[in-house]
Formats: C-alpha cells, structure tokens, sequence
C-alpha cells in the first residue's frame, strides 16, 4: 500500500509541474514552457514560434514578412458574413468578391514590431507590443489557459488612437 501511495503521489506532483508555466527572459527572446509546448517570442522584431517539447520540432512559426505578423488593420468596404462581431483577416491585403457586391480589402496593416514589456502569473502571461501604426497603439497580447499541448492567444489592440 505504501508503494502504491508512493507512486501516486510522484505521479500528481509531475502532473502538476508539468503544468506550470516556466517563464525564461533574455535580451532577444522569451521562452515560456507549459505542458509539452515551448513557445518562443523574438523581442525584435516581433515573432513567435511554437516547438513540441517532446520531438523538438516546430509546430508553427510565424513569418518575418512584416505585412502578414500579428497585427491590426482597417477594413474598406462592406462584409456581409460577420457573425456575431467576429471578423479576423491577416495579411496586407486580403479580396473577396460577390456578383454585384464589389471587392473588400484591408486598406491599412500595422504589424507587431518589439515587445515592450511582458509580465506573468501563475497561468499566465502578458506581452506589450509595439506596433507600427500611429503612435501610442500597442496590441496587448495575452496568453492563457493553458493545457498540455494547447493554450489560448488573445490580442487587443491598446493605446490612444
């Protein structure tokens, strides 16, 4: 009985660890590890990889192109398949055609450029992040919720206008 406590208890003291978000900082990148995922962050310029722990090999990486990083842009024209309140579009310049409904397109891309500052919690972490649109706006990224190979990615676009 004793051993089969002992083998419990080992077994949720690493379930627990490997959970935790481990926060690395250096001058050119933050590292933050949670689960089997290892997510990388270029200060500058902004981009972000994710690598799986267990094969060390890249899940994603988001491109250097400029015009196609995280960002925000402005929309010209009329969308007619906006469900409630969502619309997400990346890159510089993105058509979409109707018969009789014309072309729509993203007018104007500010892409991430450096992250500024960054702080965590326990399950948590917050990026600030230049943008090179008008001054003063920055995009608020936030990342939570996280689990063994996935976590939540929310941005906001802060600042004065």
């Amino acid at each position: 009985m004793r051993t089969n406590l002992k083998l419990l208890l080992l077994v949720a003291l690493l379930a627990v660890a490997s959970s935790a978000l481990d926060v690395h900082d250096s001058t050119s990148q933050l590292n933050f590890t949670s689960g089997e995922l290892t997510v990388v962050l270029n200060k500058s310029p902004w981009q972000m990889t994710i690598i799986d722990r267990v094969t060390q090999l890249n899940l994603l990486t988001e491109t250097s192109d400029s015009e196609y990083r995280l960002g925000f842009g402005k929309w010209d024209g009329i969308y007619l398949d906006i469900y409630e309140g969502y619309l997400f579009r990346v890159g510089l310049i993105v058509e979409y055609c109707d018969v009789g409904l014309g072309t729509r397109l993203i007018v104007e891309w500010y892409s991430a450029q450096d992250v500024v500052s960054w702080s965590n919690g326990s399950d948590s972490l917050s990026v600030l992040v230049s943008a090179s649109g008008p001054s003063g706006r920055y995009i608020q990224v936030n990342f939570t919720d996280f689990q063994a190979r996935q976590f939540s990615l929310h941005a906001t676009v802060v600042g004065a206008a």
